[in-house]
């Protein structure tokens, strides 16, 4: 179906069941009432960030066919006198804004051809034209002032006690040790067919306990063994050491044994012996 015949426009109402802060937006959307969209002024999301999502609702107060229809009822509500309530989370009047009408005001255009930034007027983005009661709103609701009025804790470690310091130390550890970590008893599989492993990123979202993996799915550990070359001298060599050299040799080498080495390399500008032949 074509998405110019389904587009529609709808002004939208936001309001923090908390303490009764209510934000007014416009929005295009093919599907407004199933539409998750909660807007993007500075104040809102920084408030849904602090509250969570499931602290607001949202309430549809109008869907239109055209742009302007919508943009004159946001206009309508959003006035110079509702923005300066403590109430609101709205920052600039409502109207015309968005992309679509930044690129089709000849004014905006002649301006940015001129060399400069988008001023805010019309669009209600910027800062040109802000009025007090918006500074003021960005004021109250920044980082400074919202942990001078104790509402968020910095996540800081400076100037606390040695005492506060290993209590902190240990709790992180215990909540990512063991059983408590997430990652606990899982492995990382990738699917046999990829030609080369994916970002550690995304590779970690790929994170499953033996038996639940795809179909077909291998570990890392595996998938690289398969593309090893098995002719090689070098296949099936690990690195070993005893605390002072580097051992380079077989699993299972007759040496690891005798000289009760253990798996993995020191520092790397050591001695380091190539041990060769598998039975030694």
């Amino acid at each position: 179906m074509n998405s110019k015949l389904t587009k529609k426009y709808y002004v939208y109402k936001i309001t923090n069941l908390i303490n009764g802060k209510v934000y007014i937006g416009k929005r295009t959307s093919d599907t407004p009432e199933t539409d998750k969209y909660m807007g993007s002024g500075k104040l809102i999301t920084a408030s849904i960030k602090k509250y969570g999502m499931k602290s607001f609702s949202k309430e549809i107060l109008a869907i239109f066919d055209t742009e302007k229809e919508a943009a004159e009822l946001e206009a309508s509500i959003v006035t110079k006198e509702f923005i300066k309530e403590s109430n609101t989370y709205n920052l600039h009047e409502g109207g015309y804004g968005g992309f679509s009408h930044i690129n089709s005001d000849p004014r905006s255009k002649e301006w940015r051809l001129k060399g400069g930034k988008n001023s805010g007027s019309g669009s209600g983005s910027g800062t040109k034209n802000w009025t007090e009661e918006s500074w003021k709103k960005v004021r109250e609701y920044s980082w400074s002032n919202q942990v001078k009025l104790g509402n968020i804790k910095p996540n800081t470690w400076e100037g606390i006690s040695q005492e506060e310091y290993e209590r902190r130390r240990k709790k992180i550890s215990e909540s990512n040790s063991g059983s408590n970590n997430k990652a606990y008893g899982t492995h990382i599989y990738v699917d046999t067919t990829i030609g080369e492993l994916l970002p550690v990123k995304e590779l970690n979202k790929h994170r499953y306990k033996p038996g639940h993996q795809p179909e077909g799915w291998i570990t890392v550990t595996e998938w690289k063994d398969l593309r090893k070359n098995r002719n090689s001298p070098q296949y099936g060599k690990h690195w070993y050491n005893d605390g002072i050299n580097n051992y380079f040799c077989k699993e299972g080498a007759g040496l690891i044994l005798k000289l009760k080495l253990t798996r993995g390399r020191i520092n790397p500008t050591l001695k380091r012996i190539v041990v060769k032949g598998s039975n030694l």
